[in-house]
């Protein structure tokens, strides 16, 4: 069996080895909500892929087949097509993915905003990244009770290991236009030397037609897992 089974839960094996036909390859096309994984070109990890309304747990052994036409393919919000063996439960092991570039702009957007929103924070840019935030939430009271505790957060832990922002994962997609991203134990976020997790609430500006942060939630990782997409 590969490596990679050693994550999966004992119920997705032992199904895989008594119906192997259930377990047969699948083709999968959706959207890539979050990826994660250790540095080791030979690790292992875990991808969420959003398949039409439900979301597949797929684990992998790194390295495994890529095709990819784009850098865009690197991001949270493309569109992949993978080839996975499922289990239980829409969970499963990944064994090849492709992607031409494409991605989904509900996802993509959203991904990128509150990302340079990190980038800048961690950078000291306090100023620029207002710049990112809806007019509307910084005119709320919600939006002050955050401002009196950003000062406390430390953002150098993601500048040195969440730089690139894969460890953001997609939590909701909502059929409102909200797009919720969280910044969890990966992105390496501390307040008051305690690891956070920061839930970004994401809108499209109608006019501007890009997309702004309107509000963020912060939780002490102590007190909370770190949220998982709907499924």
């Amino acid at each position: 069996m590969l490596q990679i089974e050693k994550l999966l839960p004992t119920g997705i094996v032992l199904w895989c080895f008594l119906f192997p036909a259930i377990c047969a390859s699948s083709t999968l096309t959706g959207v890539r909500y979050s990826d994660h994984s250790g540095d080791s070109g030979t690790g292992t990890g875990e991808i969420q892929l959003a398949v039409r309304g439900r979301v597949y747990q797929l684990f992998y052994q790194k390295p495994y087949p890529q095709k990819f036409s784009n850098p865009a393919c690197d991001d949270i919000g493309a569109i992949w097509s993978v080839e996975a063996r499922l289990g239980h439960g829409h969970k499963g092991t990944l064994l090849s993915a492709t992607c031409s570039g494409k991605v989904d702009p509900r996802t993509h957007g959203p991904w990128l905003v509150v990302r340079a929103y990190l980038q800048q924070m961690a950078a000291g840019s306090f100023d620029s990244s207002l710049k990112l935030l809806s007019e509307r939430w910084r005119s709320l009271p919600s939006f002050q009770s955050f401002s009196n505790q950003v000062e406390e957060i430390e953002f150098s832990g993601y500048r040195d290991f969440g730089g690139v922002g894969l460890c953001l994962d997609v939590t909701d997609v909502s059929s409102s236009g909200d797009t919720r991203i969280s910044a969890g134990i990966d992105c390496c976020l501390e307040k008051q030397k305690r690891p956070i997790t920061m839930t970004f609430i994401t809108k499209r500006n109608p006019q501007s037609g890009c997309w702004e942060i309107d509000g963020i939630d912060l939780l002490p990782i102590v007190q909370t897992q770190i949220p998982r997409a709907k499924k």
